[in-house]
């Protein structure tokens, strides 16, 4: 158990405003993270929201066979590995700080660790949540965007919502708890297996009645490294002899449990929820939370910016943005990233439904996380960021410079098609790319009946006219646009004038490791499949052509100025 926080709890937070009814804040953090220890503080007094530091256990330090609250035996025989010292020691603070609440009989309590963000509107989604008329045990933040689809929803608060989540999803980085829920997690943490979070998630053994706001208004920093370790992420097992054997049947009857139990207690809650839904639909909107629609532009100030240069890329899929990565990493004072977490890909189903959604997605979940990056470039190679969230950008007032990197639209199509990245039909294509049913592309006529290589024909052709659109309006709007290719990135004096016009610096020194990055082969043929077609590959494309008509405009102008007569292969 951790020591008593006498020394450290302290009251923190700009006037103290929000002392009253306001639930106790606990940030838990290790002694030596001072430099998470001054941020955390600093964004809580920005949002005038008073706190208490809770010292942590140091999971470093600890021995598991010494640790009387942690069933090792239990934790082998169920998931074939022990925890971590880092997820001892969570477990050992969070249970630390539910033994504070009860002990001080804190009727309401917010748990933080260190390395969260806020949306500006979070004290007011707190004050909102403590104002419904509903018994509640355990409110998570969870910055999760498939809750939403796989939940049942009770209120609206806003632009967010109270959900009942039907998944046991992980993450106890930020969440809302009565001290009858302490008492509980309290005597359940006595011997446990289970980490925190997963703990939360089990309501069947809890007994809690558990619910979830989403979009959460705290999103933990993935930027930065977590002080449990990524070991937690390791899922080999790691036993030995008789115990191995019979391993599978010791997994198989635990996931049994689990499965059974969520489904169960998932169930015995529609009708609680329902009434609650009805009860809560004539409760008057929250003060201090707007709704979607008219929700301010952003809670981003323009003070955050200042200094930081954000730029993002205009390309397709399979074009190398991995390796368009690896080489801006050599720049210096730069964060050159590909698909960081949060990736606009966990947004985008929801982005083609609902479009207001990726403002909501870059406002709250993105930026806060491009902030926390310590260098002052910032720069990211999704293909994704073309697909619905510019426009949030340019919405939101954020200045950002584009890269332009080409690669030929059929090149583009055949790599598509032949690692089964098909748009609208294939797994990866309908998570990925483009989809010809969603609104703002190009419309594709009786597009069921295309095959599959015409569908990868038509993303790149719609990713193209997207390139010329968007390029054009940031000029337009007085920004930075630099068109580049795997060719000119591989050139070390032009790879340095394409950063120089970034206002990126490449030191001569990297040159080496410049030339070993652009050794290794981009997008691999290893991963193509053996593709065969009855039909030449020409003639298809002269039909998607024939198909988009006059919704295509100039586009084949614009695809031979910047490939040549030959990239649009019989456009008509």
């Amino acid at each position: 158990m951790p020591r008593d926080p006498a020394d450290t709890a302290r009251a923190a937070g700009g006037d103290g405003a929000r002392t009253a009814g306001f639930p106790t804040v606990f940030v838990i953090n290790l002694e030596r993270s001072t430099a998470r220890r001054a941020d955390i503080a600093a964004r809580l007094g920005a949002l005038g929201v008073p706190f208490r530091f809770f010292t942590a256990v140091d999971g470093s330090g600890l021995d598991p066979e010494q640790v009387q609250e942690y069933d090792g035996a239990r934790r082998r025989r169920q998931f074939g590995r022990d925890l971590t010292r880092g997820e001892i020691g969570c477990l050992l603070s969070h249970r630390g700080v539910y033994a504070r609440i009860v002990a001080e009989n804190i009727e309401r309590a917010i748990v933080l660790e260190d390395d969260v963000h806020f949306a500006q509107d979070f004290p007011a989604v707190v004050d909102a949540l403590c104002a419904l008329p509903l018994d509640w045990d355990l409110i998570r933040f969870l910055d999760n965007p498939k809750l939403a689809r796989k939940s049942r929803r009770l209120a609206t608060l806003g632009r967010y919502g109270l959900i009942r989540p039907a998944t046991a999803s992980g993450g106890a980085y930020a969440y809302l708890l009565t001290r009858h829920a302490a008492e509980v997690l309290l005597a359940l943490t006595a011997r446990t297996a289970l980490p925190i979070d997963a703990l939360h998630s089990q309501v069947w053994r809890t007994g809690l009645e558990t619910y979830a706001v989403t979009p959460s208004p705290i999103v933990a920093d993935d930027v930065v490294a977590s002080t449990i370790g990524e070991a937690r992420f390791d899922k080999q097992v790691a036993l030995s002899s008789w115990r191995r054997a019979l391993y599978p049947l010791t997994r198989f009857a635990c996931k049994l449990d689990e499965g059974f139990g969520k489904r169960a207690s998932y169930a015995a809650s529609r009708a609680r929820d329902e009434a609650a839904a009805r009860r809560l639909a004539a409760v008057p909107p929250p003060a201090g939370l707007l709704p979607a629609a008219a929700a301010p532009a952003s809670t981003i100030e323009a003070p955050q910016l200042a200094g930081k240069s954000l730029t993002f890329c205009l390309t397709t899929a399979r074009s190398g943005t991995a390796f368009l990565a690896s080489l801006l990493a050599l720049a210096d004072d730069a964060d050159a990233l590909h698909e960081p977490a949060p990736d606009f890909h966990h947004a985008l189903a929801d982005v083609r439904s609902r479009p207001e959604a990726a403002l909501e997605f870059v406002r709250d979940r993105k930026l806060p996380k491009i902030l926390a990056c310590p260098h002052r470039h910032y720069v990211e190679t999704s293909h994704l960021f073309a697909e619905g969230f510019y426009e949030a950008f340019v919405a939101l007032g954020i200045p950002f410079q584009l890269i332009v990197l080409n690669r030929e639209p059929r090149r583009v199509a055949e790599s598509n098609w032949r690692v089964e990245a098909i748009p609208g039909r294939t797994k990866d294509g309908l998570g990925f790319l483009l989809d010809p049913r969603q609104d703002g592309v190009m419309k594709l006529p009786r597009w069921e009946r295309m095959s599959d290589y015409q569908l990868c024909y038509w993303y790149s052709l719609e990713m193209e006219r997207r390139k010329a659109r968007y390029a054009a309006e940031r000029v337009q709007a007085g920004g930075v646009v630099v068109e580049t290719s795997l060719e000119e990135l591989k050139d070390w004096t032009r790879f340095r004038a394409f950063c120089a016009r970034l206002g990126l610096q490449v030191a001569e020194e990297k040159r080496e490791t410049h030339a070993r990055i652009c050794a290794v082969k981009v997008n691999p043929k290893s991963k193509h499949r053996r593709k065969w077609t009855l039909v030449p590959l020409a003639r298809q494309e002269r039909a998607v052509w024939r198909a988009l008509g006059s919704a295509a405009g100039d586009l084949g102008a614009t695809i031979v100025a910047r490939y040549g007569p030959a990239a649009t292969h019989g456009a008509e």
